[in-house]
């Protein structure tokens, strides 16, 4: 086992030492005071996971779930929570996770900001670099003085023609005395000078004033521009009668680079600090919106608890209270399944389940889906589909998670009363030319072979009567984290991830999405432009998709709740180290006629083989000593009749696709990401029975 350095160990020590800290104190209050034991536990959580992160925060939480649940909870001094207080246990552990989770991001969040700081300061060091070359660059400029060399100097007549010619002028301006003299003063003139009359203009502001000085750009010999610095003056006799001009030039190309680039650095570093300060004044606002967005369904929740605890409920207030308590739980579920979204597309790991799409019938689930919310606010939601649209290659619930955050936001933007239009049909290619389909086909046919006609595409398009878009805010609209509003008087609610995770979906698509308004209150309009590609046949997709293993999803036609399937005579093995978890998992099971053995360890899983061989086994993956995949691994070792051909599935929190492509390869059958409701539960044992040939 790789050893904990220094760092890891006061990490884990403060995670420790405050969960310790916490029950000391709340036991001592304990004793004057009966009031709910998670506040101090929820601070200890929240301190490890800001200065250690995600994995002393995930320590606190389960330490103080294990506090709280021996020390406080009836029955006192054991870990079987019951009834309502298992409830606020668990939603304990929920917030937990989340704070955990929130102050990795910000943790995070920071370090990008630290090192948004270093590129600011290596910027600030590159500027005085080029500082310190300008000043060596004056320096050398001040010895060219002292070296005729250095100079171009020449003597004109009073017409302006060449008299006179150094060597110092034949170097920079690179012209022989023999070539230029008899010639006039604009022939080192660019031709934009020439033509403005700048070589005349100057000469006649030297009589004038005595003396002319000025910087601009010079043509040299073989037609390349400098920058230089020309000092004129009026040569005269004793009379005061004019007898020529006396210039000096001075090539100052490297002074005006260096001036150049120094602005180009600060122009640079002030837009890095810009975009820092933009990022933290984001991260800021996501971070309250985050914190508002999970306090209240936490304050519904918990005020229901409370409310339930007392036991002064009638059966109907009781039944409102556990909806309530459902529904804002499903919701937080939301928010950390848009947040785990987000940080798969920040790291790149979001994947598709490729396979036939019907756009026609994606985006009828999704009406589905949203069409109560619209009843409830007397929204009319309009349809267009053409049903002629060929089916595409993609991700079926992606694209129906895409179709589902677009309907969502109109509808959330729109106000009582208003409507919502979703169309479906075919143009071609990416290229707006606004014809309509039958002139852009027109268009299409008139092209020459030399011009190949653009790819057809799906156009998904969802527009309402809401709110509008600003024209300045338009451009940020599919930004992460952004939002018209976030200050506290907004009247919608949300993280503001919707429209980034479905931008980063169509694009994983090969497809676009934009969005037009013509301002507040004139409404919005999004356009998904997806490619009709041919879509392969089963053996290419087969062939096509092994890269991209996904978790199979539970079906939506399962049984309802209330008419499980019956799994009479069936022999479960249920293995995990919560026992909360392993209590809800037995008596669903149970209920549906299973007979059932719980166990918290690999060690006690093994043990119970000897004496009992199951038809299925459901086994959590993260568990003290030896972990799920051990576990499997050691079962499909034994020989068939000591139950080494159990069918099992893994029913563990760690949902990515490496840890479902890890637990297959492991030896389950199956992989199920926790939370799981009942229905999901019994629906997936019930398969695995029938896969043992029990059910």
């Amino acid at each position: 086992m790789q050893r904990l350095t220094r760092s890891q160990l006061k990490r884990y020590g403060v995670a420790i030492l405050t969960v310790l800290l916490a029950l000391l104190l709340t036991q001592s209050l304990w004793l004057m005071h009966r009031f709910s034991a998670y506040p101090l536990f929820f601070a200890a959580v929240m301190v490890s996971s800001w200065y250690g992160g995600l994995e002393p925060g995930l320590l606190a939480t389960v330490l103080s779930a294990l506090g709280c649940a021996y020390f406080f909870l009836p029955p006192l001094y054991s870990l079987a929570v019951i009834g309502f207080n298992a409830v606020g246990l668990v939603q304990f552990v929920l917030v937990s996770l989340l704070i955990s989770i929130l102050n990795q991001m910000l943790r995070s969040a920071q370090q990008q900001a630290e090192i948004n700081a270093l590129e600011a300061q290596r910027n600030y060091d590159r500027l005085r670099q080029s500082q310190e070359k300008l000043h060596q660059s004056e320096q050398r400029y001040r010895l060219f003085v002292e070296g005729v060399k250095e100079y171009a100097i020449f003597m004109l007549d009073p017409n302006g023609l060449f008299i006179n010619w150094n060597i110092g002028a034949e170097r920079i301006l690179g012209y022989q005395e023999a070539e230029i003299i008899g010639r006039h003063f604009r022939y080192i003139f660019t031709p934009d000078a020439i033509e403005r009359g700048q070589p005349e203009q100057v000469l006649r502001t030297t009589v004038r004033e005595g003396f002319s000085k000025e910087n601009r750009w010079h043509i040299r010999k073989d037609g390349t521009h400098f920058w230089s610095y020309c000092v004129i003056i009026p040569l005269r006799d004793r009379d005061g009668n004019l007898r020529g001009f006396s210039k000096i030039m001075q090539d100052l190309t490297e002074r005006k680079q260096a001036e150049e680039e120094r602005e180009q650095l600060l122009l640079r570093e002030q837009a890095a600090r810009a975009e820092a300060e933009a990022a933290n004044r984001s991260k800021d606002d996501f971070l309250a919106i985050v914190s508002h967005e999970l306090r209240t369904p936490m304050t519904a929740i918990l005020g229901w608890v409370g409310m339930l605890q007392t036991g002064r409920l009638d059966e109907a207030k009781a039944k409102d209270a556990l909806e309530t308590i459902e529904r804002n739980a499903n919701l937080q579920m939301q928010l950390i399944e848009d947040l785990l979204d987000i940080s798969r597309i920040v790291q790149g790991n979001l994947s598709l389940n490729f396979g036939r799409v019907d756009l026609v019938e994606a985006i009828a689930q999704a009406l589905e889906v949203v069409q109560p919310v619209a009843d409830a606010k007397s929204i009319q939601i309009e349809s267009a589909l053409d049903t002629s649209v060929e089916p595409i290659w993609g991700d079926s619930d992606r694209l129906q998670q895409v179709v589902l955050n677009l309907l969502s936001n109109a509808i959330k933007f729109t106000p009582d009363g208003g409507r919502v239009e979703v169309r479906l049909s075919k143009g071609l290619g990416t290229r707006d030319w606004g014809l309509g389909r039958e002139a852009e086909e027109q268009e299409c046919e008139s092209r020459s072979s030399f011009s190949p006609c653009p790819l057809p595409n799906a156009q998904i398009q969802v527009s309402d009567t809401g709110k509008g878009i600003s024209p300045d805010f338009l451009p940020y609209v599919f930004e992460r984290f952004r939002q018209a509003d976030s200050t506290s008087t907004r009247s919608s609610k949300g993280l503001g991830l919707g429209l980034a995770i479905a931008r980063h979906l169509v694009e994983l698509h090969g497809g676009t999405i934009s969005a037009q308004s013509q301002g507040i209150g004139q409404g919005a309009t999004f356009t998904v432009k997806l490619p009709l590609t041919v879509v392969p046949s089963s053996e290419d997709a087969q062939t096509n998709n092994t890269d991209q293993i996904q978790p199979p999803t539970i079906a939506e036609d399962v049984a309802p709740l209330d008419n499980p399937p019956k799994l009479d005579g069936l022999r479960l093995l249920i293995v995990d180290d919560e026992a909360d978890t392993r209590k809800w998992i037995s008596t669903v099971l149970q209920e549906c006629g299973a007979e059932v053995i719980a166990v918290g360890s690999t060690g006690e899983a093994l043990a119970s083989l000897e004496q009992f061989i199951p038809d299925v086994l459901v086994s959590d993956i993260s568990m003290p000593d030896e972990d799920g995949y051990t576990l499997i691994r050691k079962i499909r070792g034994l020989e068939p009749e000591m139950g080494g051909r159990i069918p099992a599935v893994a029913l563990t929190g760690y949902a990515r696709v490496e840890d479902y492509r890890q637990a297959i390869e492991a030896g389950f059958q199956l992989h199920v990401a926790k939370p799981v409701r009942a229905v999901e539960l019994v629906a997936v044992v019930a398969s695995l029975g029938r896969m043992s040939g029990k059910i």
